[in-house]
């Protein structure tokens, strides 16, 4: 898998049609990883930065409220935790937006900061573990 540089990024946007997705921080000390899990399969997610933001999506290019789409599992590890060396917490970096689009699929979302959160679902739902957001909009 391709090693994925995180910088610069501060909005990630994620657009799933079903599944069980999984966003979870790690040391910043690695990079930034997307694996996509499929039958007996696991492949680098897709995905593509423009400017700031990342955008990942299904392998099978389906819209993310597709109700035909097959379920596939995703996991992205997003390098957000404060390496031991950073002085202060303001020198780790941050997410301003994390969002999320799913018709039939799960998001589990782990130990995530960010300015926002923005999530809109069908059948989906949505699990947050020691998250932290200044402002939450979901539709």
């Amino acid at each position: 898998m391709d090693e994925i540089n995180f910088s610069g990024i501060d909005r990630i946007v994620v657009n799933w049609p079903a599944g069980e997705v999984k966003i979870e921080s790690m040391p910043t000390l690695r990079p930034l990883r997307i694996e996509e899990h499929g039958l007996d399969v696991v492949k680098q997610g897709c995905f593509q930065k423009k400017g700031s933001t990342l955008e990942v999506w299904a392998g099978d290019a389906r819209a993310w409220d597709d109700r035909e789409a097959i379920a596939h599992d995703l996991t992205i590890s997003v390098p957000l935790s404060s390496p031991p060396s950073a002085v202060s917490a303001k020198d780790a970096p941050r997410l301003a937006e994390l969002v999320l689009n799913t018709g039939y699929g799960s998001f589990s979302v782990e130990n995530i900061e960010a300015e926002a959160l923005d999530a809109t679902m069908r059948d989906g739902s949505l699990e947050l573990a020691r998250c932290s957001f200044g402002e939450y909009r979901f539709s």
